[in-house]
């Protein structure tokens, strides 16, 4: 490829990705009106983590210095920060997550526009809405989708590299993927897709190649380094071994095992839409010689194959690391498809009777993919937005109205599902925070040290769920708390001391 003046491909840019945000933001918008974002008690299964972290951070409290977390901390600095500014609002939270949001399905958008038009671009961002879980995670305050529309962000300026060969674009897309990266490692499997395509497009172009692609690579590699020591120097997290220790010193299998969680390779093959979109496009591509722009998202799609093959556990929301690759591959396949066929209608003469077969194919072929996606993806996500429509309320919610009654007299509250002390406005045990399956497989936490914390901060409520079969804290509970509610999922214990008070009160 033939590069380009800095001031042609930064004039591009700053004209086709306000394009591509308006291709999705009116439609997004309107299905972010239509769920109940500063309601909902609940969306994804980690959403309270990520809340009751930011909420504590905005207490005072310090992120892994007293706050136990497995995660890179620039998304909870973000939203203690919308914390500060707007109060501990669930609806701020939501806007925050929903913008992400927004982000990610431009860049994807700004991705398949620029190779395959707006045509492509809209069938991609359809593919995507309707993959599992992706309306879920586009609303939820999870770490998933922001660290992949920072990804996307990234490839969007490592195709403003690809134009102009401009090491600035190098520098911002490396300063990007280390700004997603503290947000989720999980953004790393773009990288190695990322690295090829520098060293792919050295070969091509350029004299000295090899040097030429280990320099470009050096430098991406350096940029991203740079912006996540510096970010996480700035969020001041000393959390390094804390974070090492969660995701690679899996000691103990007392609580199960990652093992038990593992990804299943025919999982796609209950996204057919998606799946389909990538055959078709593949064959497109092959037939007009255009696969070189469907490499980048080919080779991402092979490493998160790969890593989740190797990687334990598989939790649901991973699917989010195909989705993306699946729906820009679809959506190239159909922007090529849509470009044949208004192609061929434009020529004449001696090459007419080819160019109608084309156009005739490039015709079936979009009709085949819009009847599928219309079929499917377009059913799948109104199906989750309805889903999310239904979610309980905070507003209906006994166990929450009567968490309310002892809020005066609650300095610790504690709950199995941390999203309900988010929600009571309540800090946690800051050593309690995060109890997940993750940090027992680690062995830095375990029942009989749970139980160690919660007789020294001696909570005034607790929320447990009616599954909860660890015996010492039961028995714990049941000498020193009495049960206020129960509705067959959770049960509200107060502690001996309130409730003597409240009848001696009342007497």
């Amino acid at each position: 490829m033939e590069s380009i003046s800095r001031v042609e491909v930064m004039r591009e840019f700053t004209v086709n990705f306000p394009i591509s945000l308006a291709i999705v933001l009116l439609p997004y918008a309107a299905l972010c009106a239509l769920i109940p974002l500063g309601s909902a008690i609940s969306f994804g299964g980690d959403e309270g983590y990520e809340l009751v972290k930011a909420f504590m951070v905005f207490k005072g409290f310090a992120l892994y210095h007293q706050i136990w977390d497995d995660q890179p901390p620039l998304l909870t600095i973000l939203l203690a920060l919308v914390f500060k500014l707007f109060g501990p609002s669930l609806l701020a939270a939501r806007l925050l997550a929903a913008t992400f949001g927004a982000l990610l399905l431009s860049g994807l958008c700004f991705l398949i526009r620029e190779a395959a038009g707006v045509a492509g671009a809209l069938f991609g961002a359809l593919i995507l809405l309707g993959s599992p879980q992706v309306v879920e995670l586009c609303v939820s305050t999870m770490q998933e989708a922001p660290a992949f529309a920072i990804g996307m962000l990234a490839l969007g300026a490592l195709s403003r590299w690809r134009w102009s060969r401009s090491s600035g674009w190098l520098l911002l897309t490396g300063l990007l993927f280390g700004v997603a990266l503290q947000i989720k490692f999980t953004a790393g499997i773009i990288f190695p897709a990322a690295a090829l395509e520098l060293v792919l497009e050295a070969r091509r172009s350029e004299v000295g190649a090899l040097a030429s692609a280990l320099r470009h690579v050096a430098l991406l590699f350096a940029a991203t380094l740079a912006a996540f020591v510096v970010l996480g120097w700035i969020c001041g997290t000393g959390g390094i071994q804390m974070l090492w220790t969660s995701h690679f010193a899996l000691a103990t299998r007392e609580f199960g095992s990652p093992d038990d969680y593992r990804f299943s390779p025919r999982l796609p093959l209950d996204h057919p839409d998606a799946l389909i979109g990538v055959i078709v496009a593949v064959t497109v591509g092959l037939w007009t010689r255009r696969l070189r722009e469907m490499r980048l998202p080919f080779v991402w799609l092979v490493t998160a194959l790969f890593v989740h093959l190797c990687h334990r556990p598989w939790w649901d929301y991973y699917y989010l690391h195909f989705a993306i690759p699946m729906a820009w591959i679809s959506g190239l396949g159909f922007g090529m498809c849509f470009d044949s066929a208004k192609a061929s209608a434009r020529v004449t003469g001696s090459s007419l009777r080819r160019a109608v077969g084309r156009r005739l194919v490039g015709i079936l072929a979009v009709a085949a993919l819009i009847g599928i996606s219309c079929a499917l993806s377009l059913p799948r996500c109104l199906t989750e937005i309805e889903r999310l429509r239904e979610s309980d309320l905070v507003q209906d919610s006994p166990l929450l109205q009567e968490i309310a009654k002892q809020k005066k007299e609650t300095e610790w509250f504690y709950s199995t599902r941390p999203i309900y002390a988010f929600h009571a406005k309540m800090p946690v045990p800051p050593e309690l925070v995060v109890v997940s399956r993750k940090r027992l497989w680690s062995g830095n936490i375990s029942p009989e040290r749970e139980l160690e914390l919660l007789r020294r901060y001696h909570p005034a409520q607790m929320a447990l769920a009616v599954t909860e079969r660890n015996p010492p804290l039961i028995r714990f509970v049941e000498e020193n708390y009495s049960l206020a509610f129960d509705d067959g999922e959770n049960r509200l214990y107060i502690r001996h001391s309130l409730t003597n008070r409240d009848v001696n009160l009342r007497q």
